[in-house]
Formats: C-alpha cells, sequence, structure tokens
C-alpha cells in the first residue's frame, strides 16, 4: 500500500503545497503526563524564487497519516511552537494543541482539606477544560499542599502521581486517571492489538528484563513457567500520638524501603501502594517497529503472539511514534509490562483513613 498524508494548518488544507517539500513527518504520542508532538521536515529550496511558507507561533497544524487504499486517520490537532532553519531543510516542532498557555503558566496556590476531585474541578474550569475524573481518585482529600511558582500541568502532575495517578489535558478535557490500569475513566478496558514477529519490520524488536530494576524477584523472569513472586514495599511515617517510627508494608517480603518518612499513615499507604504498582511495571520493557499503523496509539494494550518463550505476552504502550517519510510509514512503540491486577492507592488511602476514624478527612 502507499503512504500517504494530509496536512492542515488554521484549518486550511495546505497538502498540495507541501508535499513536494516533506521530508518527514514524525508524530509521538505519549502515554500519562508527557504531552504529544508533532515534527515536519521540510526540504528547503527556493522554487520559482520563493522559499517555503512557514508557520507563524500559536498557528494551529492538524495532521492525517494512512494509505491511498484505504483511508487517512487523524493524529491530532497541535500548535506550531518552534522552527529550526538548518542548511537545505527546515524543521517545524509543534505541540498538542490541548496544552494551552495556562495551563503551563507559573502560579501560587495554597490548598487545604481539598477533594481531588474538586481540585481538579477548578483546574480545569480556569483553564477551559471539562474535568473527567475516575471514580476511585474522586473522594480522597488532599490535606495540604502548596502550589508555589508552579504551573498546573506541574501541580496536577505532582499531586496526582502520589496515588499513582496521572492528569493530563486530551480533546477537551483535563483527566485525572489511575496509571498503568487498562481501563478508561469510564471503567471500560481499553482498546488492544495483537502482534507477532512477522509484523515487525526486519526483525526490529527488544525485550528487555534487568534483576537490578526487579526488587525482591531476584531472578523471577516474566514469562517463566514459575516466575518467583515480587519483593513487597515498606514506607515509614512518623506516629505523633505515639512518638515513634511505624511502617506500611505493601505485599511480602523482601521489602524494598522507600527512601524518605512520611507525614503519616494515610501518606505512607498511598507511597507504598503506588511504589509498588511502579515497581511490577518497571520489571521489563518491550520496543518494536511496526508497519506503519495510525490505530496504535499510547495506552492502547499490545498482546504478542508466537514470541520465542521468556518474553511476556502483555503490554502496554507507553509511547508511539509514527514516521512518514520517503522510505515509508513506520510505526514504532516502547511499552511497560501490564498487569492488570495492580495496587488501587487510592482505594487503599480511604480505607485506612475510615478505620482510623478520620471522618473529617475523608
Amino acid at each position: 500500500m502507499r503512504p500517504t498524508f494530509s496536512i492542515y494548518r488554521n484549518g486550511n488544507d495546505i497538502t498540495e503545497n507541501l508535499a513536494p517539500r516533506v521530508a518527514s513527518i514524525e508524530i509521538t504520542d505519549e502515554a500519562e503526563d508527557k504531552s504529544d508532538t508533532l515534527a515536519i521536515t521540510l526540504i528547503d529550496r527556493p522554487e520559482n524564487g520563493r522559499y517555503p511558507d512557514l508557520p507563524d507561533a500559536g498557528d494551529k497544524i492538524s495532521a492525517y497519516l494512512g494509505y491511498e487504499e484505504t483511508s487517512l486517520t487523524f493524529m491530532g490537532e497541535y500548535i506550531a511552537d518552534a522552527v529550526t532553519i538548518g542548511d537545505g531543510e527546515v524543521v517545524i516542532d509543534c505541540k498538542s494543541a490541548d496544552m494551552v498557555e495556562s495551563y503551563r503558566t507559573p502560579r501560587d496556590q495554597s490548598w487545604n482539606r481539598k477533594d481531588l476531585g474538586d481540585i481538579l474541578t477548578e483546574v480545569a474550569d480556569r483553564n477551559g477544560y471539562e474535568p473527567v475524573i475516575d471514580p476511585d481518585l474522586k473522594g480522597v482529600i488532599v490535606d495540604h499542599v502548596d502550589q508555589f511558582q508552579e504551573s498546573d500541568m506541574g501541580f496536577l502532575t505532582r499531586i496526582s502521581q502520589t496515588y499513582d495517578a496521572v492528569a493530563r489535558p486530551t480533546a477537551g478535557k483535563l483527566v485525572m486517571a489511575k496509571r498503568g490500569a487498562g481501563k478508561s475513566v469510564s471503567g471500560k478496558k481499553l482498546p488492544s492489538i495483537t502482534i507477532s514477529p512477522e509484523d515487525t519490520v526486519g526483525g526490529d524488536w527488544s525485550y528487555h528484563y534487568s534483576a537490578r530494576d526487579d526488587k525482591g524477584k531476584a531472578g523471577g523472569i516474566p514469562g517463566e513457567k514459575n516466575p518467583k513472586e515480587a519483593g513487597g514495599v515498606r514506607a515509614s511515617y512518623h506516629d505523633l500520638k505515639q512518638g515513634k517510627k511505624q511502617t506500611v508494608e505493601v505485599g511480602k517480603a523482601p521489602f524494598r524501603e522507600l527512601r524518605y518518612s512520611h507525614r503519616d499513615e494515610v501518606d505512607a499507604v498511598a507511597a507504598a501502594n503506588a511504589a509498588a504498582n511502579q515497581q511490577t511495571r518497571a520489571v521489563g520493557t518491550f520496543s518494536a517497529t511496526l508497519e506503519g499503523n495510525p490505530e496504535v496509539a499510547a495506552e492502547v494494550l499490545l498482546s504478542l503472539k508466537n514470541w520465542r518463550p521468556r518474553v511476556p505476552v502483555s503490554w502496554r504502550i507507553k509511547t508511539a511514534r509514527h514516521s512518514f517519510s520517503s522510505s515509508g510509514f513506520k510505526t514504532s512503540v516502547d511499552c511497560e509490562i501490564y498487569e492488570e491486577k495492580q495496587s488501587n492507592p487510592p482505594k487503599e488511602v480511604k480505607k485506612v483513613a475510615a478505620e482510623k476514624g478520620w471522618p473529617h478527612e475523608y
């Protein structure tokens, strides 16, 4: 099949004018809190005495990729952010249009005993987004947190990480969802694709496992017949009533001790559960280069079929890169281990708070 593309600038189709000059188009689709990007490289030569017309900063650029024999797929809307001119070429770098300027502007604010849902709503409203939050995260109370010379983007990223969640704008919404859960905010399972070694370009794939990243397993490689159970995580906090150090443990020995002491048991429970999930996802990584497929996207679940033994089957795509050039259309993916069963930090936080009789907070 013959790959093709379309590019729009501020709603106007400029594909015909760009086509003779396009050296490459690269779209990077990121999971979680990273911004999606678009990079267009043009051959910078004068035609009929004129150089290519370059976008102005702030112009909206829409991109479509696909094949002439099928159809084009909308790959997102972006904002022209930077232009680099070199010897014979121009690179136009664009960031996701969902990242509005106000969301990236530093500000000061203190938050006291606020529901995560209320925080998200307030931030969404002042940046022109519609707030959407996972039901498990709604109802978690942030006792106190300061936002000092910190953008709303940085602030929400920081507090969501506490509960192993992610906050990011997408399609006009400001979404806060559990990280790596394989489900949408509404609870529906995310789409999945299945690939075999024959689907890779020139056999370009790689699986990496390191015992140094496998805390507490010491050789429990995912995919083997009888893998060893992962070790757990231990977090400490200072109990003001008893005047001594206490610990929270998630999982089984051997435990990995978190470096810093936490303010109270609730914070320690959140940290330990979040770290346990991060530990599971970090056990291995998988990457591959495929024939161009615009349907491949970040957060999509990837299933491996007919791969060699010891290579895990279930993965979650963290980054999808779509590259169009004279050599064709290729899609590369970087993935992390997908575990359907994982800790639920916000749920555990609310459970402990209720057991301790802290109705003023939860």
